[in-house]
């Protein structure tokens, strides 16, 4: 997706990419699948903070404006909150450096074991 993610002081992440054809969805707006996943690519890499691998439980978005063909995405995201292997997060998106929040997300992790995790499924593929 050619995200570039930025991790921060505290407990943070922004993330930026360059809106581009290949993400059109709507005539010159981006697809809403593709911000659901830079939104859950920026807040779950929260996880390097912490240095434990987490998987996606539960993602949702609100959208906000419409997001244009040409723009440059910056998106925020922090920890929220953890609870055992719970890591709540939320997120804001913004578009050529402006204040203008144009979506918000909200995402729960689970910190996981990836051997164990992805016993299963590790054969087919080549990450890990």
């Amino acid at each position: 997706m050619g995200t570039k993610i930025i991790l921060e002081e505290g407990l943070g992440v922004t993330g930026v990419f360059d809106v581009t054809e290949e993400f059109e969805g709507g005539p010159g707006v981006i697809h809403g699948g593709v911000l659901s996943a830079a939104f859950d690519e920026a807040m779950g890499s929260i996880s390097s903070h912490l240095n434990t691998p987490v998987v996606t439980a539960h993602l949702e978005i609100d959208y906000a404006r419409p997001i244009l063909l040409g723009s440059r995405l910056e998106i925020r995201a922090r920890i929220a909150g953890m609870v055992g292997r719970k890591l709540y997060t939320t997120a804001e998106a913004y578009v050529d450096g402006s204040g203008l929040v144009v979506a918000t997300s909200r995402a729960l992790f689970l910190t996981i074991d990836p051997e164990e995790h992805f016993k299963d499924t590790a054969a087919l593929s080549s990450r890990l």
